[in-house]
C-alpha cells in the first residue's frame, strides 16, 4: 500500500500497515554531519571524481547528501532527506570506484543505517534519494530513476531538471509519492531483463498516475536503443550520458530535450 492508497475511515484504520501507524522516525543531524567527511575513502566519490572532477564530486556529494562509513573500506552512507529537510533514512553502501556501480557480493549487501546503530523501535520510512531538493524548486520538471549515482551524474548533464532516485525497488511502496503532486514527472527506467523490474516500471507509472496533479511520462530513450548487451548490464540514462559525453560530441543528446521527452 503507497502513501498515495491509505483508506484513513475508521473500520480500515487497523489494516494499516505497522509502519504508517506513527510519523517516521528520523535520524540524528550529528549522525549524518559525522559521516561527511573522509571522502579519499568513499569509492562512489573516487568514481565521480574521476568521471568528472573533484569539485563537480563534491558539489554532488554536497547536493545529496552522501557520507562516509568505514563498514567497509571505500563504503559510504547514502542518506535520504525528506522534502522537509530532515533524514528519515540511510543505508551503507559499497561501490566499484572503477565501475560506479554498487557491490554486488553477499558480505556486501547494503545495511539500513538504523540497523547498524541498533537504534530500538526506529520506524523506517524511506523516502526518495533528493527528495529534500524539490521544496526549493516547485516548478521545475522532476526526473525519477533507479539509481542513487543515476540522480547525481544526470544532474550534472541536465541541471534544470530535478534529479531524484528510487533506490530499491523493494521498498518503493513505502514513500510519500504525494510529493510529486502538481509536478512534471519524467520516469527512466533502467534496461533489465528481469520481469519483476517491467513490473516495478509499470507500478510506479501507475501510482504516479494517481497523485493530484501529477503529470508523468515515461520516456522510451533507452528503450529505443536497447540492445541485448546493455539489457544484461542494465543499463541507465546515466550510463547513456556519460558516454556521449565521452564522444566529444556534445552535452545531451538532441531527443533527450524537452520538446522530444515530453512530446
Amino acid at each position: 500500500m503507497a502513501y498515495n492508497e491509505i483508506d484513513e475511515s475508521a473500520e480500515n484504520i487497523t489494516m494499516m500497515p505497522r509502519w504508517l501507524s506513527k510519523p517516521p522516525s528520523l535520524i540524528d543531524p550529528e549522525v549524518v554531519k559525522r559521516s561527511l567527511v573522509d571522502y579519499k575513502n568513499n569509492n562512489l566519490f573516487h568514481y565521480l571524481s574521476q568521471t568528472f572532477n573533484v569539485q563537480v564530486a563534491t558539489n554532488l556529494a554536497q547536493a545529496y547528501v552522501v557520507g562516509t562509513t568505514d563498514h567497509w573500506p571505500g563504503a559510504n552512507t547514502l542518506w535520504r532527506k525528506n522534502q522537509n529537510g530532515h533524514v528519515q533514512f540511510g543505508e551503507l553502501v559499497l561501490f566499484d570506484s572503477a565501475t560506479g556501480r554498487r557491490r554486488k557480493e553477499l558480505e556486501h549487501t547494503p545495511i539500513q543505517v538504523h540497523s547498524h546503530l541498533k537504534l530500538a523501535s526506529f520506524n523506517a520510512v524511506p523516502c526518495f534519494f533528493g527528495e529534500h531538493l524539490l521544496k526549493n524548486r516547485p516548478t521545475n520538471i522532476v526526473a525519477v530513476v533507479e539509481r542513487e549515482e543515476t540522480a547525481m551524474i544526470a544532474s550534472i548533464f541536465k541541471p534544470d531538471w530535478v534529479w531524484i532516485a528510487v533506490g530499491d525497488t523493494n521498498m518503493f511502496e513505502r514513500y510519500n509519492l504525494q510529493v510529486l503532486s502538481n509536478r512534471k514527472v519524467v520516469v527512466f527506467s533502467t534496461l533489465s531483463d528481469h520481469d519483476h523490474k517491467r513490473k516495478f516500471w509499470e507500478k510506479l507509472h501507475m501510482s504516479l498516475s494517481l497523485i493530484s496533479g501529477c503529470q508523468v511520462t515515461v520516456s522510451t530513450y533507452l528503450q529505443d536503443k536497447s540492445t541485448n548487451e546493455r539489457r544484461v548490464a542494465e543499463f541507465d540514462i546515466a550510463d547513456v550520458l556519460v558516454r556521449y559525453r565521452d564522444k566529444g560530441t556534445g552535452i545531451i543528446p538532441d531527443d533527450l530535450n524537452e520538446d522530444a521527452v515530453l512530446g
